[in-house]
């Protein structure tokens, strides 16, 4: 089994997943979360608390006209947005 790469965290990043988990999220939930964010900093080269909703709108359009993201798996990126 692979090694996983020990990370340090923002602190935005442990906020949002404290509380992410005190929502009741559980930890797969709150994996997908952190990636869904990280794809639309990655994106804007940009920190996520930098990021308004219309970048958040303009990533999803940009998921699902460039990359064709099904609406299946936009649901949950937009509910990790949403809570972000």
């Amino acid at each position: 089994m692979a090694k996983r790469k020990k990370v340090r965290l923002t602190e935005l990043a442990v906020r949002i997943r404290e509380n992410l988990l005190l929502s009741g999220k559980r930890p797969r939930t709150v994996e997908m979360c952190f990636s869904a964010v990280r794809g639309m900093a990655r994106y804007y080269r940009q920190s996520p608390d930098q990021l308004s909703e219309d970048h958040v709108q303009k990533h999803l359009v940009y998921l699902t006209d460039k990359k064709k993201a099904a609406t299946s798996m936009l649901q949950p990126i937009v509910s990790s947005l949403n809570f972000f």
